[in-house]
């Protein structure tokens, strides 16, 4: 049957952070994720959060949310945050009074969060910037609506475009996540999403493979197409793993040529704009870096800068 979450989310307490070892010597960015709801509705494909927390939304309650906000802002220091809600705005009302509670107890912290396109509205949007929201991940997937039919994602391309414009008009910076490899795919699937990538121009833009995770209907759809039959190495299965990556019809090394060129394509677009943004916002990152004590955590500050190279 349908794998349900926990229901009452009043019973369980808040996360016991102080047990982490060393604390206080970690950078704060280890204790910024927070819920404030668990369960996602959609019917996506590829997606395992059913898996984990079911299909049905349940809401922590708005006190204990707020809570949770103030004691790690004082004990950790930490004062931004990552709502890691599977859809944020899913339940409207609680959203609209969680930002408002924000608001008016001036928390002044700042966050981001991740959500569907068509979840974004003006009016919430004004909320969320007006809260604090910096950075908001939606999942775009695909370019295609003839793929994003297939794989049940519910909502347009119209929908991530108007998600994109919004964010843009308040100076939020939007993560956009792509997949590739989706069943039924084609190299002219693949130049509609690179289209919609340029047409968007996200902050950042994130190249996943489709991977037919454990309980979802993706893996269901390739057995039944006489793969992963037989016992599977799940250890090979991350969303990066170029040997995932094979489209129908297509010989393989044609497909290996293709996602090499897309993954090296996508880090190019990052590294470009995050370039540009470290010269422009240099005294910012300075600020964050002391801020949020990464300076503790000088092996992590030398990775981010590689990466940049």
């Amino acid at each position: 049957g349908e794998k349900q979450g926990f229901e009452d989310l009043d019973k369980l307490y808040l996360p016991a952070k102080h047990l982490l070892l060393n604390n206080k010597k970690l950078p704060s960015v280890v204790f910024q994720p927070i819920f404030t709801t668990r369960g996602c509705p959609h019917q996506c494909i590829y997606c395992t959060s059913h898996e984990i927390h079911g299909y049905k939304t349940r809401i922590f309650p708005l006190d204990k949310t707020i809570e949770e906000i103030k004691s790690l802002k004082q004990n950790f220091n930490v004062h931004h945050f990552f709502i890691c809600d599977d859809t944020f705005g899913q339940h409207i009302k609680h959203t609209k009074e969680l930002l408002n509670r924000i608001i008016d107890e001036k928390l002044n912290i700042t966050w981001g969060c991740q959500t569907r396109g068509e979840k974004l509205n003006e009016e919430l949007v004004f909320l969320m910037k007006k809260a604090g929201c910096t950075q908001v991940s939606i999942g775009v997937e695909t370019g295609s609506p003839r793929i994003r039919t297939l794989i049940k994602k519910g909502n347009t391309v119209d929908d991530i475009i108007n998600a994109s414009n919004l964010l843009k008009k308040y100076k939020i910076e939007l993560a956009a996540f792509f997949m590739f490899g989706l069943p039924g795919e084609t190299i002219n699937d693949i130049k509609m999403s690179l289209d919609l990538l340029h047409r968007i121009k996200p902050y950042t833009a994130h190249c996943n493979i489709a991977t037919p995770d454990p309980g979802t209907a993706l893996l269901k759809k390739y057995k039944e197409k006489g793969k992963y039959t037989e016992k599977i190495d799940w250890n090979v299965f991350f969303h990066q793993n170029p040997a995932l990556f094979q489209l129908d019809n297509v010989d393989k090394q044609i497909s290996a040529k293709v996602i090499d060129l897309l993954q090296r394509y996508f880090d190019f677009f990052n590294k470009k704009r995050q370039r540009m943004d470290l010269i422009k916002r240099f005294p910012l990152y300075i600020k964050i870096i002391i801020k949020e004590r990464l300076y503790k955590n000088p092996k992590y500050l030398v990775n981010k800068l590689k990466d940049l190279l």
